[in-house]
């Protein structure tokens, strides 16, 4: 970590050429003054234009499982993209992937899964495969978000609710609920959930596209058992874009239509499917990750960062680190993110997100990165 981080020049000037980015558009204020721009990743740093080095605390919302730009996924990627990168095409290295998948995710013997290019594939494909199987009846999304900001790809059009909404509603008409979990949904409120919308004898899909959604799931091993399917995302390709559906044969046995090929050119359930170097990247990511202990090891690499913490600023949830919200507000949290940043340190823009780890570092940077965090916590929350 550097001690005094330059100032984002170079990357100011890069946003303000910049006139097509969107984001430049809704959120200009915040990027100017908060925002490096990246140019590349390395294990567990990102570099930014102005020559500034970050430990990466954020990792895609967790997902880089690796950290960046892992040597032995990398030497894959560029060994097999030369073999084409066609999306849509059946390959024998879909039986060695769903073995490899089954137990990175614990996912029963006898459950069918179908990989995509994204979980936004994966969860276009789930709704299509609801919709051939007879599910006409609309879907509700919950979460731990307000309903009113909430989406997910694949799922619009139908009802979207936080947990404080989903506890008031009647759940009669709905033909299946899509559950998230999150930091408030989770342990005894997940469970509490998920047993309401089984006795309903509604479907249940699990929306494991985060890391943290499926950590919180994890923790919980019921939910994976009482679930009809589950939608795995980019966590489980260590940051690669990906998808995976998983579904109960139970669910597939309820198909009110027989597979032909004008189907399968132009259901959404086959749309999305990952190119050859894509399957082998996943491969290799997964064995990378069992060699290194797992998520288990993961996990308790996590716990070990978590000792060295200030509890008064963070909490260990379902085996992950958040940030205490009580004593805080969102300009507190704006201002301890750039003091961060200055620091070295690149934390997700939200204090409700995780504080995501991966194997790359170090047990020696999560100490000296817990110290600094906790001298910055304390002169901004109280």
């Amino acid at each position: 970590m550097y001690k005094n981080v330059k100032p984002f020049k170079k990357g100011l000037r890069i946003i303000n050429k910049n006139n097509s980015f969107l984001l430049k558009q809704l959120f200009a204020n915040e990027m100017a003054l908060h925002m490096p721009v990246f140019k590349r990743g390395k294990g567990p740093f990102l570099y930014d234009h102005d020559e500034n080095r970050f430990v990466d605390f954020y990792l895609s919302n967790g997902a880089m499982l690796l950290g960046h730009a892992d040597p032995k996924v990398t030497k894959i990627v560029k060994s097999w993209i030369g073999r084409g990168y066609g999306t849509g095409y059946y390959s024998s290295s879909y039986e060695l992937l769903a073995s490899r998948v089954r137990n990175l995710a614990r996912i029963d013997k006898d459950d069918a899964l179908l990989f995509y290019n994204s979980s936004t594939d994966a969860s276009n494909g789930l709704f299509s495969l609801l919709l051939f199987s007879g599910c006409k009846t609309p879907g509700l999304f919950l979460s731990d978000a307000d309903g009113s900001k909430t989406a997910q790809a694949g799922f619009f059009g139908h009802e979207h609710v936080s947990l404080g909404e989903f506890e008031k509603l009647s759940l009669s008409g709905y033909g299946f609920i899509v559950v998230r979990p999150g930091r408030v949904l989770s342990g005894k409120k997940l469970g509490a959930a998920v047993e309401r919308v089984l006795d309903k004898e509604i479907l249940l899909i699990l929306d494991e596209t985060s890391f943290e959604a499926h950590i919180h799931s994890r923790a919980h091993g019921d939910v994976f058992r009482n679930a009809s399917a589950r939608i795995l995302g980019s966590w489980v390709t260590a940051g690669l874009s990906f998808g995976c559906v998983c579904v109960k044969r139970k669910l597939l046995e309820r198909s009110k239509c027989e597979p032909d090929s004008e189907l399968f050119c132009s259901g959404g359930l086959f749309f999305g499917l990952p190119p050859l170097f894509l399957l082998k990247a996943a491969i290799q990511c997964i064995g990378v990750l069992e060699k290194n202990g797992g998520i288990d090891g993961l996990k308790n690499k996590t716990a070990q960062f978590f000792e060295k913490l200030d509890k008064r600023y963070f909490e260990l949830i379902d085996d992950l680190v958040y940030v205490r919200t009580e004593g805080s507000s969102a300009d507190s949290y704006d201002q301890l993110h750039a003091a961060l940043l200055q620091s070295g340190l690149f934390l997700s823009p939200s204090s409700r997100a995780i504080i995501a780890l991966s194997y790359s570092h170090t047990l020696e940077l999560l100490a000296q990165s817990a110290r600094t965090m906790n001298s910055l916590f304390s002169r901004f929350y109280r």
